[in-house]
């Protein structure tokens, strides 16, 4: 922030040295003043702040952001895919596909493991996005799912995102296990929707579907001692003897990122 504000004084500063010079011709008795700016004028400034602040914005994205984001072209060896008899994992055009077998508790789950998490922690902002549909061949009813980015250890999970239970859309902290929850609407079957959860550590997660806001968490936060495991964690479960299905088309999370 401080430097982008000696940018701008800086860039406020040309336009001073412009203004008192003839560049507008003000001091010019038999010339009109110029205004609004003149084009090859406001192209100078513009020029001026482009080169300064696109190089600030790059350098930091590139060094306090870790960014992740997948359309799921393929599931690698750290990935985990297990599931109960009869469920199944498939990705086509549409994205990841998840099924559950037409068994009571069947469920399906994938997630997406890093031994790597240096310069990961609850104790930094984070946000993540997601878009994604639910389809039951009956009703949305009698189904749960999870959409996290969350640490486990042991029954000790971390996490933050979403959970579906039935046809409603819930935001979801969890810390130590325990889950807290605020409600953000209901859901169709078989309709996309886009999801965006952004956390703030010992503060608050707030939530949005579809790009506007929906609801505020502020306990029940993941320990900020504690990093993703996980970067991602989907999980699918019906509760009766029927299908159900979850398709997410793709998933971000981006991260401040902790300095090492």
């Amino acid at each position: 922030m401080k430097n982008i504000k000696t940018i701008l004084i800086v860039a406020l500063s040309i336009i001073t040295i412009f203004m008192a010079t003839d560049f507008f011709e003000f001091e010019k008795p038999n010339k009109a003043s110029q205004y609004p700016p003149s084009v090859d004028f406001k192209a100078a400034v513009n020029e001026v702040l482009d080169e300064a602040l696109s190089d600030r914005i790059i350098n930091l994205s590139w060094d306090k952001v870790f960014p992740y984001i997948t359309h799921f072209e393929t599931l690698g060896t750290r990935h985990t895919n297990t599931g109960s008899v009869g469920s199944a994992t498939t990705l086509d055009s549409t994205g990841l596909v998840m099924e559950t077998g037409a068994t009571l508790n069947n469920n399906r789950a994938v997630a997406l493991n890093t031994d790597n998490n240096q310069f990961l922690s609850f104790d930094r902002k984070s946000r993540l996005r997601t878009v994604f549909a639910i389809e039951s061949l009956i009703q949305l009813d009698n189904q749960t799912t999870y959409i996290l980015t969350h640490r486990e250890s042991g029954a000790n999970i971390d996490a933050y995102g979403f959970k579906i239970s039935g046809n409603s859309l819930l935001g979801l902290a969890m810390n130590a296990g325990t889950e807290t929850t605020v409600s953000l609407g209901t859901l169709a079957n078989n309709t996309f929707t886009k999801l965006e959860a952004r956390y703030s550590p010992r503060d608050k997660i707030v939530f949005y579907v579809d790009e506007a806001e929906k609801g505020v968490l502020t306990t029940g936060l993941p320990s900020p001692a504690g990093a993703p495991e996980a970067l991602y964690y989907f999980d699918i479960k019906t509760t009766e003897a029927e299908t159900k299905i979850l398709t997410i088309q793709m998933f971000e999370l981006f991260v401040e990122k902790v300095k090492l």
